[in-house]
């Protein structure tokens, strides 16, 4: 939860859109969500922004 609050509001201060925060996310991940991403885009390369971090959230689960 705390890297999807701070990407958002980094993308908010940049004043990205959606598919600026899809293209530098790849850029923020390693390990294992680093190796979904790269799998989602290959497979869905349409996908939108809010679309994967919907996957993130069902896959890697968000802690308070």
């Amino acid at each position: 939860m705390a890297f999807y609050v701070k990407f958002s509001k980094y993308a908010e201060a940049q004043r990205w859109t959606a598919q600026d925060c899809k293209d530098n996310l790849f850029w923020c991940l390693a390990g294992k969500a680093g190796d979904f991403f790269a799998n989602l885009v290959e497979k869905y390369d349409d996908m939108e922004y809010f679309d994967i971090f919907k996957r993130f959230e069902k896959r890697f689960g968000f802690q308070d």
